[in-house]
Order: structure tokens, then sequence, then C-alpha cells
């Protein structure tokens, strides 16, 4: 609670993909309860063969209830889907808990209806955005331009 993460954490990526958030969360806290979620059924064995607790489906459609304190996440940022699932998370964070994203650039300075939306929900919700260093993601494979979404329920 108050933005820090304890043993006794509820920890969500609902954005799994082959694990390498969750990896570190089991590391860094390995008696917290975890869940992770993937629509992707091949990544999903990689993460049951780790052994994390999976669900597996289209997170988007998934009813949500207030029970993650951290949520950790790097979810798809093809057409903007990151703003998508960043507010669905959201929905998904307990009274005190911390959600944490990494997001494509684009929702920050296209115009449009959905862009504009999501900064002013940002905002709303007390959302802190900063800049990820270029190359950030160089070890997997890419040199895509990041930005880190940290929002405090």
């Amino acid at each position: 609670r108050n933005g820090k993460a304890e043993l006794s954490s509820n920890f969500y990526d609902p954005s799994a993909g082959d694990g390498a958030i969750a990896d570190v969360i089991r590391e860094c806290f390995p008696c917290a309860y975890l869940q992770v979620h993937e629509i992707n059924p091949t990544l999903c064995a990689i993460l049951e063969s780790k052994r994390h607790s999976v669900f597996q489906g289209d997170f988007l459609q998934v009813e949500p209830t207030e029970w993650a304190d951290c949520i950790l996440m790097n979810p798809p940022f093809e057409n903007m889907a990151d703003i998508d699932h960043v507010m669905h998370a959201y929905k998904f964070l307990a009274e005190g808990g911390v959600l944490s994203s990494v997001m494509s650039p684009g929702p920050f300075f296209r115009s449009g209806a959905k862009a504009e939306a999501f900064r002013a929900w940002l905002e709303s919700v007390g959302g802190e955005v900063e800049d990820l260093p270029d190359g950030s993601f160089l070890p997997s494979g890419t040199g895509v331009s990041t930005k880190l979404v940290t929002i405090q329920r």
C-alpha cells in the first residue's frame, strides 16, 4: 500500500507475453500473489511452463474487480491499444495500489479523440509520465521509443 509493493501484495500483469515482467515480480516478491493474463495460446504455454498462474483470453473482455495492489504491464502498442489496456487495467487496481505501464509515445502527441481523451483521463487520475531511455528494449529485440506511465489509486 501507499505506493510500495509488499511481500503480501497482489500483483497483476494483464499483458504477460512470455513472462519477462512476471519473472522479475516472482524473483523480487516470491511470497506475493501473482496473476498473469495473456491472449496468445503459445505464450500461455510458455507462462505455464514457468509455473505462472495464467488466465488465457482477451484481457479487455474481463469484468474488472478492484483487487490488484500492483499492476505492472507492457501492453501491445498497435493502433494505440496501449490506451485501452491501461484504462481497463486501472479498473482492477485496489485503493492505494499502483499501476505502472510501458507505453508508446503516440498517445502523448497524437491528435484525435482517443489520444486526447486518454491524456485528459490520465490527468484526472493523477498519472505521471516519464520518457524511458532510448534503447531500453534493445535486449528484447526492439528499438522502439517508450514511456513509463505510473498511476496510484
